[in-house]
């Protein structure tokens, strides 16, 4: 059988391939936002764009390579303003707010794309294959942020016996359960929301 040709993405060869590319990862994106990994196939988003699955296969070999595609596209754009954005601030307090802040940011200006990345944390949980190729990886943004908790424990800003990972399943979470909230309801704003939840995290939302 013929090797399948996975075309690195943003260098196909030719205008028509750049076109059809640009119209699988959309649709991609959109459905594995909405639909998750597992419930999400290559037919599924052929169908959504009107071509064969074949005509996916011809720039992406699987599943996981067009979902990793993705997922990297993102993580590219968005890790350097996550960094920019803590290293701003010395406190951990204020770089903790800072990464609300950007995070808002990224779902106003592109919702679908944090979606999917609200997604992946719990599609990687649930996909062997997924779990493989992320437990590989260095650079993320839950390295990023543990490495920060770690940090303000040593500077004192945070107590040694709480645990980073814990931590940071608290930071993680409140983001997602904030964003899927808004998203169910559609009331009130995902900004309001967000800073309700720095107001209470500074301890000023009680009286």
């Amino acid at each position: 059988m013929a090797q399948r040709k996975n075309v690195r993405v943003g260098r196909p060869a030719g205008s028509r391939g750049e076109d059809t590319i640009a119209r699988i990862r959309a649709s991609a994106l959109r459905l594995f936002a909405r639909n998750g990994y597992e419930a999400t196939s290559l037919k599924i988003v052929a169908k959504d764009i009107g071509v064969t699955p074949a005509t996916i296969y011809q720039y992406f070999d699987s599943k996981k390579t067009l979902y990793i595609s993705l997922f990297d596209e993102i993580y590219q754009e968005l890790v350097p303003q996550y960094h920019q954005a803590a290293g701003a601030e010395s406190h951990i307090r204020e770089q903790i707010t800072a990464l609300l802040r950007t995070s808002l940011a990224s779902y106003e200006s592109h919702p679908e794309m944090t979606y999917f990345l609200a997604g992946a944390m719990i599609d990687v949980g649930r996909s062997s294959e997924l779990q493989e190729t992320f437990a590989q990886r260095s650079g993320t943004l839950n390295e990023l942020v543990l490495d920060l908790f770690e940090k303000a424990k040593h500077r004192g800003e945070l107590p040694d016996q709480v645990d980073s990972e814990s931590i940071a399943s608290t930071f993680f979470g409140a983001f997602l359960g904030m964003l899927l909230r808004y998203e169910s309801r559609k009331k009130g704003s995902m900004k309001e929301t967000v800073e309700v939840f720095i107001t209470l995290m500074e301890g000023r939302l009680f009286r």
